[in-house]
């Protein structure tokens, strides 16, 4: 009887994890009309989207910053909680207060203009457009950037990948992932502090001060050179590097 019982317990037990994702919460939390927002994902991946998408779903308000919780735990889920930095900012921290199987995937409805700040150690960040000021503290699942513009720091030990960028600078500092950026208009300022992974940077031809160091001998630079020039393209790697400009 005692091993039948704790056979019957380790079954429930078994079961509950199998389907712990079926307990999932959407929580909107309103910060209306601020200019500065931080957010921090200690449960899951991050995810920026612009104001209309959240309007178009009946979520926020096309001036509001939203943030959307889709959560899904076992015991216990996670938690919100919301700091006033002043009166045209706001902090928000998303965690989980048990090591019981618990994740909330945060996506973040901005207007354009915002200063955005979001921090994760455990997911993804995904931008799917933006324009502003923008800072990633990513984890080593990576960040993902789509269409944005304005001025963007990415801090990432993990992969990351940039396609049709409209940015006037990015400073990016990136650990043992790749590093893959496409842009459709010619950055004013671009550095790069890269670790072993590869590095390879498409800009649309015009002229750049370049300056290229890396430990590795695959170095690919096929951009016009102009110490004269206002854009700055600054590169320092241990692994290959390719900066290529194309006609666009």
């Amino acid at each position: 009887m005692r091993w039948a019982g704790l056979l019957f317990v380790a079954g429930l037990l078994v079961l509950a994890s199998a389907s712990w994702f079926d307990r999932t919460e959407q929580v909107v939390v309103d910060l209306g009309s601020v200019t500065s927002v931080s957010v921090t994902n200690d449960a899951g991946p991050i995810r920026i989207r612009p104001a209309s998408d959240g309007v178009e779903a009946g979520i926020g308000a096309a001036n509001a910053v939203t943030v959307v919780r889709f959560d899904s735990w076992l015991f216990r889920g996670p938690t919100t909680e919301i700091v006033d930095t002043s009166r045209s900012g706001a902090a928000v921290s998303v965690e989980c207060a048990t090591r019981l199987p618990c994740r909330s995937s945060v996506e973040v409805y901005v207007p354009d203009g915002i200063d955005l700040t979001v921090t994760t150690d455990v997911g993804l960040v995904e931008v799917d457009a933006f324009d502003g000021r923008l800072t990633i503290d990513g984890s080593d699942r990576g960040v993902a950037v789509g269409p944005v513009s304005g001025s963007v720091v990415i801090d990432s030990p993990g992969p990351v990948t940039g396609f049709d960028l409209r940015l006037d600078e990015l400073d990016l500092r990136s650990g043992l992932g790749p590093v893959d950026l496409v842009f459709v208009t010619p950055p004013d300022r671009l550095g790069i502090a890269g670790g072993s992974g590869r590095i390879d940077v498409e800009v649309p031809t015009n002229r750049f001060v370049v300056d290229v160091t890396s430990e590795s001998d695959d170095v690919v630079l096929d951009v016009r050179v102009d110490e004269r020039s206002l854009r700055s393209i600054v590169i320092e790697s241990v692994g290959p590097v390719s900066v290529v400009a194309v006609d666009r």
